[in-house]
C-alpha cells in the first residue's frame, strides 16, 4: 500500500486529504487541492445543496497507474450546513460530465471516507463533494416525478415544486399526486404516511415492504395502487380507501399499533390484519384476507368477500398458535353460482356462524313450502328447501328460521321461480361472523336403518365446508366415517366421489358417512388451501 496526506486548507481552515492506493504499478505526480464552498454543479450531484460539507476537492493525476484507491476527506465545522447528519454523509465524484458514488466507508463528524476508487486514470482530474445522502426534512413531501421511491429527484418539500435532494422518511407524509407513479425499488420505502391522489399511483415491481408510520394511508378515488409483484404496503395508522385498486397482488397490512379502523369506499385485493383492527368502511377484498394477528371487527361499515364467475375471495388459515386471532361483527362472504337451462339442486353451506335460512332467500328462489312443482316422490312435497336427518333416513322441510349452522350441509333446488324451468347466475351472500378455528362435525349414525352406507343408508350425513377457502379432503381428520364423500356434479347428472387431496369449494354441502357410533369429522383451519375458482358442484336431478 502506498499512503499519502496532502496538507492542504483554505482561510485558515485545515482540511487536508488523505490518499491510499492499494497497490501502484507506475509512479507519477498527483495534485490535490481544495476550495472552499460548493461544487459548481452540485445542483445536478442530486445533493440537497442545504445538506452538504461546502467545500471540494481537486484531484489531478498525471501519470500514475494504480488499482483502486481510497480517500479521506477531512473538514471543519464551520464548513457543514446546519442539519446535516454525518452518519448520512457521501462522498460523490464529478468528472466534470457525471457524478458518481464510490464505495461508502468510515463517517465521522469531521471527516468522510470511500474506497474502491478507480478514477481519475491519467492523465484526469475528479471533483469530491461531501453531502448528506438522506437529508432530515420534516412535513409533507410531494412527487414531482415518476421514478423510484429512493430516487431524491423524485420528491419536493412543495406540490409541483422543484427537488428537495431527499427521500421520505419516518417523519414525512409521502404524498404521490400529479398523474406520476411512485415505484418501490431496493430501498423498500418508509414515510409517517401515504397520501394517492390527483392520479398519483405507489407501484411495486418487485416484492418489497414499504412502512408507513401512524399517519396511516389514504388511496383517494384519483389515486392508485398499481404493479403486478407481491408488494406489501404496512400501515400502523389505519386505511382509508376509496379506489378500486388496479394492483392484484399488492397485499395491505395492519401492524404495530392495535386499534386501527379501515374507512372510505373501495376494494383491494389482499389484506392482511396483524394487530386488532375494524372496519367503519364498505370494502370489497378480491383475493386474500389474512388474520396474522388480532380481531378483525366489522363494526359500522360492510366487509364483504367477493365473488365472481372466475374466482372468489377467501380467508387464510388461521395459525393455532395466535390465540387472539379471529372475527367480531359480521361479514359478507359471496360465492358466484352459474345459470342453468334448467333448474337443479345444489348442497350447500353456510361460511359464517349467526345466520339463517333467511339470508339466503335474499338471492335464491326459497318457499316454504314450494307451490307448483313436486320436486321428486322421495322429498318432501312442495318444497325447494331442506336437509337430511339421518336417524329418520329421510328429507325434512326448513324454514326462514332455520339455522345455517358451522358444517350443516342443505339441500337447495336452484330456480328463478316456482316453475322450475331454469336458474339464472345468482351471486348468494352468507353475512354473518366467519367461522373460524378448529370446526368438529359429529356424524349421526343410527344401527336401526340397517348397514352402513354403502352397503345400506346408515350413516348419511349431509354436511359441508365450513370456511371461507376451499379445503383439502385429506385434511379433515376422519373418526370411524368412510375417507371419500359425495358431492353433486351437474357434468353427469350424478354423485361425485371426492378422495385423498380433492378440493371442497366454499359454500358447498357433501355427504359424509358414518360407519358405526362416535364418528365425526373434524375440520382444522390447516385444511385451507389457496384456491379461488373450484366450481359449485349441483345436479340437474336428484338421483
Amino acid at each position: 500500500n502506498v499512503s499519502r496526506t496532502f496538507e492542504i486548507g483554505t482561510n485558515g481552515d485545515y482540511t487536508p486529504l488523505t490518499i491510499l492506493y492499494t497497490t501502484v504499478g507506475t509512479a507519477g505526480s498527483l495534485t490535490v487541492s481544495t476550495t472552499a464552498g460548493d461544487h459548481p454543479s452540485i445542483l445536478s450531484s442530486g445533493f440537497n445543496p442545504a445538506y452538504t460539507v461546502n467545500r471540494y476537492w481537486t484531484l489531478t493525476n498525471a501519470s500514475i497507474v494504480y488499482t483502486n484507491y481510497g480517500v479521506t476527506a477531512t473538514f471543519v465545522n464551520g464548513d457543514k450546513d446546519a442539519g446535516i447528519a454525518p452518519s448520512n454523509n457521501v462522498i460523490k465524484l464529478y468528472n466534470g460530465t457525471t457524478w458518481s458514488i464510490p464505495t461508502v466507508g468510515t463517517q465521522t463528524a469531521n471527516s468522510s471516507q470511500s474506497t474502491s476508487i478507480t478514477i481519475p486514470l491519467t492523465p484526469n482530474t475528479v471533483h469530491l463533494q461531501i453531502g448528506d445522502s438522506n437529508p432530515s426534512i420534516t412535513g409533507n413531501l410531494y412527487s414531482i416525478a415518476s421514478g423510484n421511491w429512493a430516487t431524491n429527484g423524485t420528491w419536493s418539500t412543495t406540490s409541483g415544486g422543484s427537488s428537495c435532494f431527499c427521500t421520505p422518511t419516518s417523519i414525512n407524509n409521502a404524498i404521490i399526486e400529479n398523474n406520476f407513479t411512485v415505484t418501490m425499488d431496493g430501498n423498500p420505502g418508509i414515510a409517517q404516511s401515504l397520501t394517492a391522489q390527483s392520479g398519483g399511483k405507489a407501484n411495486w415491481t418487485s416484492a418489497l415492504t414499504t412502512n408507513i408510520g401512524s399517519g396511516g394511508v389514504n388511496i383517494t378515488s384519483t389515486g392508485d395502487i398499481t404493479g403486478t409483484a407481491a408488494g406489501i404496503l404496512t400501515t400502523s395508522g389505519g386505511l382509508i380507501l376509496n379506489k378500486v385498486l388496479t394492483s392484484p397482488n399488492v397485499t395491505i397490512k395492519t401492524i404495530t399499533t392495535a386499534g386501527q379502523t379501515i374507512t372510505g369506499t373501495g376494494t383491494l385485493a389482499n389484506l392482511e390484519i396483524n394487530v386488532s383492527t375494524t372496519n367503519n368502511g364498505n370494502i370489497g377484498l378480491t383475493d386474500l384476507l389474512t388474520i396474522s394477528g388480532g380481531t378483525f371487527t366489522n363494526s359500522l361499515g360492510t366487509f364483504t368477500l367477493v365473488s365472481n364467475a372466475t374466482k372468489y375471495a377467501r380467508i387464510a388459515p388461521i395459525s393455532t398458535m395466535c390465540g387472539s386471532c379471529g372475527f367480531s361483527g359480521n361479514f359478507t362472504i359471496q360465492r358466484y353460482i352459474p345459470a342453468r337451462t334448467v333448474a337443479g339442486w345444489a348442497d350447500l353451506s353456510s361460511p359464517v356462524a349467526n345466520s339463517t335460512m333467511a339470508d339466503w332467500d335474499n338471492e335464491l328462489f326459497l318457499e316454504y313450502p314450494f307451490v307448483g312443482f313436486d320436486y321428486v316422490n322421495n322429498r318432501p312435497a312442495g318444497t325447494n328447501v331442506m336437509a337430511y336427518d339421518e336417524p329418520s333416513a329421510n328429507y325434512y322441510q326448513l324454514s326462514s328460521s332455520t339455522p345455517l349452522a358451522p358444517g350443516k350441509g342443505f339441500e337447495i333446488g336452484l330456480t328463478d321461480d316456482n316453475s322450475a324451468t331454469s336458474f339464472s347466475a345468482t351471486t348468494l351472500t352468507s353475512v354473518g361472523r366467519p367461522n373460524f378455528g378448529t370446526i368438529n362435525i359429529p356424524l349421526s349414525f343410527t344401527a336401526g336403518n340397517g348397514p352402513a352406507y354403502p352397503i345400506g343408508y346408515s350413516g348419511e350425513n349431509l354436511i359441508g365446508n365450513p370456511f371461507a377457502s376451499a379445503i383439502t379432503l385429506s385434511s379433515i381428520i376422519k373418526t370411524n366415517a368412510l375417507t371419500t364423500v359425495d358431492v353433486y356434479d351437474y357434468t353427469i347428472d350424478n354423485y361425485r366421489t371426492l378422495s385423498g387431496s380433492d378440493i371442497i369449494g366454499p359454500h358447498q354441502g357433501f355427504w359424509a358417512y358414518a360407519q358405526g357410533n362416535g364418528a365425526s369429522f373434524v375440520i382444522p383451519e390447516s385444511a385451507k388451501v389457496a384456491n379461488s375458482n373450484t366450481a359449485l358442484l349441483r345436479t340437474t336431478e336428484e338421483e
